[in-house]
Protein backbone atom coordinates (compact mmCIF):
# COMPACT_ATOMS: atom_id res chain seq x y z
CA UNK A 1 0.00 0.00 0.00
CA UNK A 2 2.89 2.44 0.50
CA UNK A 3 3.78 1.96 -2.99
CA UNK A 4 0.29 3.16 -4.10
CA UNK A 5 0.76 5.79 -1.71
CA UNK A 6 4.47 6.70 -3.06
CA UNK A 7 3.60 5.81 -6.94
CA UNK A 8 0.41 8.46 -6.10
CA UNK A 9 2.93 11.50 -4.99
CA UNK A 10 5.31 11.05 -7.55
CA UNK A 11 2.55 10.73 -10.38
CA UNK A 12 0.59 13.64 -9.62
CA UNK A 13 1.75 16.94 -10.52
CA UNK A 14 2.36 19.05 -7.62
CA UNK A 15 0.90 22.36 -6.99
CA UNK A 16 -0.09 25.09 -4.28
CA UNK A 17 -3.31 24.12 -3.29
CA UNK A 18 -4.31 24.59 0.36
CA UNK A 19 -3.67 22.59 3.21
CA UNK A 20 -5.86 20.42 5.86
CA UNK A 21 -5.89 22.41 8.90
CA UNK A 22 -4.44 26.31 7.26
CA UNK A 23 -6.16 28.86 6.05
CA UNK A 24 -7.38 28.79 2.05
CA UNK A 25 -5.41 30.82 -0.14
CA UNK A 26 -7.64 32.00 -3.11
CA UNK A 27 -5.88 31.52 -6.39
CA UNK A 28 -2.90 29.82 -5.29
CA UNK A 29 -3.79 26.24 -7.30
CA UNK A 30 -1.59 27.04 -10.13
CA UNK A 31 -2.19 23.90 -12.21
CA UNK A 32 -6.08 23.27 -13.01
CA UNK A 33 -6.34 21.29 -15.89
CA UNK A 34 -7.14 23.36 -19.20
CA UNK A 35 -10.70 22.23 -19.01
CA UNK A 36 -11.01 22.23 -15.73
CA UNK A 37 -12.72 24.96 -13.47
CA UNK A 38 -12.00 26.64 -10.03
CA UNK A 39 -14.88 27.50 -8.19
CA UNK A 40 -16.12 28.40 -4.49
CA UNK A 41 -19.43 27.55 -3.40
CA UNK A 42 -20.53 28.70 -0.15
CA UNK A 43 -22.60 26.68 1.91
CA UNK A 44 -24.15 28.43 4.76
CA UNK A 45 -21.09 28.09 7.66
CA UNK A 46 -18.12 26.35 4.87
CA UNK A 47 -17.30 27.01 1.64
CA UNK A 48 -16.40 24.59 -0.88
CA UNK A 49 -13.08 24.94 -3.14
CA UNK A 50 -13.24 22.46 -6.06
CA UNK A 51 -11.06 22.40 -8.75
CA UNK A 52 -9.31 20.06 -11.56
CA UNK A 53 -5.95 18.86 -11.60
CA UNK A 54 -4.44 18.12 -14.88
CA UNK A 55 -4.72 14.51 -14.47
CA UNK A 56 -8.25 14.47 -14.71
CA UNK A 57 -8.92 14.03 -10.28
CA UNK A 58 -11.14 16.71 -8.57
CA UNK A 59 -10.48 17.92 -5.40
CA UNK A 60 -12.65 19.55 -3.46
CA UNK A 61 -11.67 21.43 -0.25
CA UNK A 62 -13.79 22.75 2.77
CA UNK A 63 -13.21 25.86 4.76
CA UNK A 64 -14.77 27.22 7.30
CA UNK A 65 -15.70 30.50 8.28
CA UNK A 66 -12.63 31.48 9.43
CA UNK A 67 -11.04 30.21 5.82
CA UNK A 68 -9.31 27.08 7.51
CA UNK A 69 -9.68 23.93 5.60
CA UNK A 70 -11.06 21.32 7.90
CA UNK A 71 -11.72 18.64 4.93
CA UNK A 72 -10.33 17.63 1.64
CA UNK A 73 -11.94 14.76 -0.86
CA UNK A 74 -10.47 14.01 -4.41
CA UNK A 75 -12.20 11.36 -6.92
CA UNK A 76 -9.91 10.45 -10.25
CA UNK A 77 -7.56 8.35 -12.02
CA UNK A 78 -4.77 9.46 -9.83
CA UNK A 79 -4.32 9.91 -6.02
CA UNK A 80 -3.24 13.82 -5.84
CA UNK A 81 -0.10 14.89 -3.92
CA UNK A 82 -1.56 14.22 -0.56
CA UNK A 83 1.58 15.58 1.34
CA UNK A 84 0.70 18.82 -0.02
CA UNK A 85 -2.99 18.40 0.70
CA UNK A 86 -2.35 17.22 4.17
CA UNK A 87 0.56 18.68 5.28
CA UNK A 88 0.83 18.29 8.89
CA UNK A 89 -1.20 15.33 8.77
CA UNK A 90 0.46 13.42 5.78
CA UNK A 91 2.80 11.15 8.46
CA UNK A 92 -0.48 10.35 10.39
CA UNK A 93 -1.95 9.09 6.63
CA UNK A 94 1.44 7.44 5.54
CA UNK A 95 1.49 5.50 9.32
CA UNK A 96 -1.82 4.29 8.79
CA UNK A 97 -1.48 3.08 5.20
CA UNK A 98 1.54 1.52 6.18
CA UNK A 99 -0.53 -1.17 8.55
CA UNK A 100 -3.11 -1.41 6.15
CA UNK A 101 -3.44 -5.03 3.93
CA UNK A 102 -1.98 -4.27 0.32
CA UNK A 103 -4.92 -2.92 -1.90
CA UNK A 104 -6.92 -2.21 1.14
CA UNK A 105 -8.84 0.82 1.79
CA UNK A 106 -6.71 3.23 4.23
CA UNK A 107 -9.14 3.92 6.96
CA UNK A 108 -8.64 5.54 10.50
CA UNK A 109 -11.00 7.17 13.05
CA UNK A 110 -9.63 9.36 15.35
CA UNK A 111 -11.08 12.32 17.57
CA UNK A 112 -8.57 14.27 15.68
CA UNK A 113 -8.56 12.95 12.31
CA UNK A 114 -10.83 10.78 9.71
CA UNK A 115 -9.27 9.43 6.60
CA UNK A 116 -11.21 7.28 4.25
CA UNK A 117 -8.77 6.37 1.00
CA UNK A 118 -9.22 4.18 -1.32
CA UNK A 119 -9.63 3.15 -5.28
CA UNK A 120 -7.85 0.79 -7.85
CA UNK A 121 -6.02 1.94 -11.00
CA UNK A 122 -7.78 4.79 -12.77
CA UNK A 123 -10.31 5.72 -9.52
CA UNK A 124 -9.19 6.50 -6.63
CA UNK A 125 -11.45 8.52 -3.57
CA UNK A 126 -10.65 9.80 -0.44
CA UNK A 127 -11.86 12.06 2.17
CA UNK A 128 -10.33 13.34 4.90
CA UNK A 129 -11.33 15.60 7.83
CA UNK A 130 -10.87 17.25 10.88
CA UNK A 131 -13.86 16.56 13.71
CA UNK A 132 -12.69 18.83 15.84
CA UNK A 133 -12.87 21.65 12.79
CA UNK A 134 -16.15 20.88 11.45
CA UNK A 135 -18.81 24.13 11.58
CA UNK A 136 -21.79 23.00 13.57
CA UNK A 137 -24.57 20.82 11.33
CA UNK A 138 -21.93 19.64 8.86
CA UNK A 139 -21.28 15.61 8.87
CA UNK A 140 -19.59 13.04 7.28
CA UNK A 141 -22.37 13.03 4.28
CA UNK A 142 -21.71 16.68 3.64
CA UNK A 143 -18.27 15.91 2.45
CA UNK A 144 -18.51 14.69 -1.21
Amino acid sequence: MIAAVTLGLLTETPWAGATLGELYSPGSVALVSPAGVQRSTPHGSYTVHAYSLSSGTNVHEYADASGVVFAVTWQGPQIPDLRQLLGTHFDQYAATAAVSRRRAPVVLNDAHLVIHSGGHQRAFSGQVYLPERMPAGVSERDLQ
